[in-house]
C-alpha cells in the first residue's frame, strides 16, 4: 500500500513500490518511467526525472531535484532542495545534505556524507 499526495503526477511506466509516500505535488518520472523502490519517502514538491531510479528505502526530502536519467542507491538519504543533476549516480546509504548540488563530473560513492556542498558545474 502506497500514500500519493495531492496533485502529484506519476508518468507512464513509473513503478512505485509497495510502502512509498509521495508528497503533495510531485512529479514521478513524467514523460517515460523510472522506478521508485519500495519504503521510500519523497517529500512534497519534488521532481524526480524520466528513467531514474531510486532506491529501496529512501528518503529524499522536500524541494529536491532529481534529474533524468539519475540512480539513487538503497537506502539513502536526499535532504531538502537538493539539486542532482541530469544522468547521475548517487551511491548505496549515502546521506546528501540539505541544499547540495550534485553536477557535471561528480560521482557520490556509497556510503558518503555530503553537507552544505556543491559539486561540479
Amino acid at each position: 500500500l502506497c500514500c500519493i499526495g495531492t496533485s502529484c503526477a506519476i508518468g507512464t511506466g513509473c513503478a512505485v513500490g509497495s510502502g512509498c509516500a509521495v508528497g503533495t505535488g510531485c512529479a514521478v518520472g513524467t514523460g517515460t518511467g523510472c522506478a521508485v523502490g519500495t519504503g521510500c519517502a519523497v517529500g512534497t514538491g519534488c521532481a524526480v526525472g524520466s528513467g531514474c531510479a531510486v532506491g529501496t528505502g529512501c528518503a529524499v526530502g522536500t524541494g529536491c531535484a532529481i534529474g533524468t536519467g539519475c540512480a539513487v542507491g538503497s537506502g539513502c538519504a536526499v535532504g531538502s532542495d537538493c539539486d542532482i543533476g541530469t544522468g547521475y549516480a548517487v551511491g548505496t546509504g549515502c546521506a546528501v545534505g540539505t541544499g547540495c548540488a550534485v553536477r557535471t563530473g561528480c560521482a557520490v560513492e556509497s556510503g558518503c556524507l555530503t553537507c552544505h556542498s556543491s559539486c561540479g558545474s
